[in-house]
């Protein structure tokens, strides 16, 4: 029980990168097998996404259509993946992105991660993205 002055956190939203690897392990996966090497950012305002970095040091930057990711495994908003030219510093520069796959609007009983792991992996790919070698994914 708690009283006015000491109320419990509220952790449905609280970002954790464990959290996040565990419920895009699908999304991980898949890139990884594809040859990318993926990687979770937190960006500022809770805002989060998965990135994936290019042979020319851009960045294609994957999350909801809220710009989050999901802590869990409930049913996900559709998926949004937005491509930023210029060298990728961990924060999105000056440079507007280029929509590379944006997900059914509002909520969406079907799910999309197919439909946008294709389309990113066929930008990445043509955007000579790299793997965790170095080299071109085949």
């Amino acid at each position: 029980m708690t009283d006015a002055t000491t109320a419990e956190p509220d952790t449905t939203d609280t970002f954790t990168f464990g959290a996040a690897q565990t419920a895009c392990r699908d999304v991980l996966d898949a890139l990884t097998d594809a040859g990318f090497d993926p990687g979770i950012e937190y960006l500022s305002g809770g805002c989060a996404a998965i990135c994936v970095v290019l042979h020319d040091g851009s960045a294609v930057l994957i999350s909801d259509t809220d710009a989050r990711l999901p802590l869990s495994d409930a049913p996900r908003a559709p998926w949004w993946a937005l491509h930023y030219p210029g060298v990728w510093d961990g924060y999105p520069g000056d440079e507007e992105p280029v929509t590379v796959y944006v997900g059914p609007g509002g909520v969406s009983e079907a799910d999309d991660t197919a439909a946008m792991l294709t389309a990113v992996t066929a930008y990445s790919t043509a955007g000579q993205a790299t793997d965790r070698d170095g080299q071109s994914p085949a």
